[in-house]
């Protein structure tokens, strides 16, 4: 405003404080290591200091710099938003490993869905969900050891009849055949693409994929506790017992070891954490 003193105008700033403000998140959950961007607004509009000092009441959860969320590590965090005359508004920012609903921290494949998850070697079967008690195919496992490998892409050959070219399991099957890990069904010329994987073909596969990559195989542990070994088909007999021994592979009780039975996306998330990370 403007004050007239004597033959001077003097112009006299008014002080206007900030009674409020808001962001424009109030809540939100955040991947380990992804970012957002928080906006404060200060009410009024027009009040004279706008700065705004931005906090985080953990810091080993998610940090913040001018606005800008970051996911640190697991747990809950308030982010704050500050005016210089205390005005305060708040974020509750929750921050998880992994982005689906279905996998609980406190199940006993947490661990294992995480690190291949991390690794890129097995998604979700959507953005939130990862079925982990869905049976697993044999072209997603094909598919996981081929990402596994760390191989390049492969050339469309029409070895099997349900595997055509250009789908998300052609290149994947391609090369376990070519790397003599996965054949089809005998005298069918199928794959079995959708069909479950059952544990012996699993550890078979993954037995065969440790050979491929000149890791020790030598070791075979007795089966004999096991009341239903003899199901076990011959193919696949060395191969569970080196899974055994590896401790890859364990039974569903003391006494069943359950070959025939379909594995699982949680049992498969396990057998790879504890290949990737244990087998040279």
């Amino acid at each position: 405003s403007n004050t007239c003193l004597g033959n001077k105008t003097v112009t006299i700033q008014k002080n206007i404080q900030v009674t409020s403000l808001s962001l424009s998140i109030v809540s939100k959950e955040l991947l380990v290591g992804d970012s957002f961007t928080n906006t404060a607004t200060i009410f009024p509009a027009d009040a004279t200091d706008k700065a705004i000092i931005w906090a985080s009441s953990n810091k080993s959860v998610a940090t913040v710099e001018n606005g800008k969320i970051t996911g640190v590590g697991i747990g809950t965090a308030i982010i704050s938003a500050k005016s210089s005359n205390g005005k305060e508004a708040t974020c509750t920012v929750t921050v998880k490993d992994l982005p689906f609903t279905d996998v609980e921290e406190s199940a006993w494949y947490y661990e294992d869905i995480s690190y291949v998850y991390k690794n890129n070697l097995m998604s979700g079967t959507d953005s939130e969900h990862f079925s982990p008690n869905d049976k697993l195919t044999r072209a997603q496992f094909a598919t996981i050891l081929f990402r596994l490998s760390g191989e390049s892409a492969v050339n469309y050959k029409p070895v099997f009849k349900d595997v055509p070219d250009n789908y998300w399991f052609t290149e994947g099957i391609l090369w376990t055949n070519q790397a003599g890990i996965a054949g089809g069904y005998e005298g069918s010329n199928l794959f079995g693409i959708n069909d479950p994987i059952t544990r012996e073909q699993l550890a078979a596969m993954i037995y065969r994929y440790a050979d491929y990559k000149e890791y020790d195989t030598s070791g075979k542990a007795s089966l004999d506790s096991f009341s239903d070994v003899e199901q076990i088909s011959a193919f696949a007999s060395d191969a569970v017992k080196w899974a055994v021994k590896s401790e890859l592979l364990s039974g569903k009780t003391e006494t069943l070891l359950d070959p025939k039975g379909n594995a699982t996306r949680a049992e498969c998330a396990a057998i790879i954490s504890r290949f990737s990370q244990n087998i040279k």
